[in-house]
Formats: C-alpha cells, structure tokens, sequence
C-alpha cells in the first residue's frame, strides 16, 4: 500500500504517496509504584523508521530514503509522583523528550529536509481530593502547570543545496 509522504517545495506543501516503508522499534517501560509515599513510571523508545519514495531530479526518476515525518528516533518520559495519603494529595512531576524529527521532507534529492530539533519538557501536576471515603465517594481538584521547564522549538534544513548555502 501507498505511503502518505508530506513535502515542500517553493512555499507549497504537497501530499503524495511513498514507494515503500518500514518502522521498527523497542519500548522499554519501568514503573515503581508506592515506594513509600513515591513512585516512579517512565519510558524510553527507539524507533528505526525509513521512508523510501521516488523524486523526479528534472525528468530523471530517482529513489531516496528519509525517516517518516513527525517520527523521532528517540522518546523518553518519566513520572515522578508523590501521595500523601492523610491529606488526600498528590505531586506529579512530569519529564518528556522528543528527539529530533523531520516534519518536510525534501521532494527532489537537491533538496533539504526539514528538521525539528529535539525537545525537552517538564509539567507539574497536583490534585487534592475533598470528602473522600471507604465507597469512593468525595470530589479531586486538580492543576497544573505545563512546560514549566521547555526548550524552544528550533527548526533546520537538512541535506541538499539549499541547507548548504544556509537559506
């Protein structure tokens, strides 16, 4: 089946479809749940992914390879929680990273790509139960604050003339 490919060219995106594609990958998960009044749950991914789709250089069909858009290489989150039980209260601590992708890819091989650099975020998140009991019963608030801690979005070319010449 035809693969969805994303490329731009002259400030235009196009959608077209890929020759062929594969994505391999591992996903190590680890979670310590009530060690003490902590936890811990996190995990890492690798993920091999390759895109191959067929470029027309000016008349000439050629092949190339690219990762699929969107698609890291490497993922890692982990959860750091604390419950204080008396007072029906809980801390998340909330650490992701996403590694480079390519969010274009290039439509000729004379191209460049399109590079979102990896990205780093830390997120916190408390809750605070009320009237709980033994049934269940009772109500939570909850609140966060997101990207306490973040890198900024950066943004390249990779490969081809125009990455060469920086523009």
């Amino acid at each position: 089946d035809p693969i969805i490919e994303l490329f731009f060219d002259s400030n235009n995106i196009f959608f077209d479809n890929g020759d062929d594609g594969n994505i391999r990958g591992v996903e190590l998960e680890l979670e310590m749940a009530e060690v003490g009044p902590f936890s811990l749950v996190s995990n890492l991914t690798y993920i091999d992914a390759e895109l191959n789709y067929t470029v027309d250089n000016g008349g000439s069909p050629e092949t190339t390879t690219s990762s699929f858009p969107y698609q890291p290489e490497w993922i890692f989150n982990a959860n750091f929680g604390y419950e204080h039980e008396p007072w029906d209260f809980g801390v998340n601590l909330i650490y992701n990273f996403v590694g480079e992708n390519t969010t274009i890819i290039r439509r000729r091989s004379v191209d460049p790509s399109l590079v979102l650099g990896a990205v780093h975020s830390l997120d916190i998140v408390m809750r605070k139960g009320f009237g709980r009991d033994d049934k269940g019963g009772g109500w939570t608030l909850g609140a966060g604050i997101k990207n306490l801690w973040s890198t900024d979005r950066e943004f390249s070319w990779d490969g081809g003339a125009a990455a060469v010449d920086g523009q």
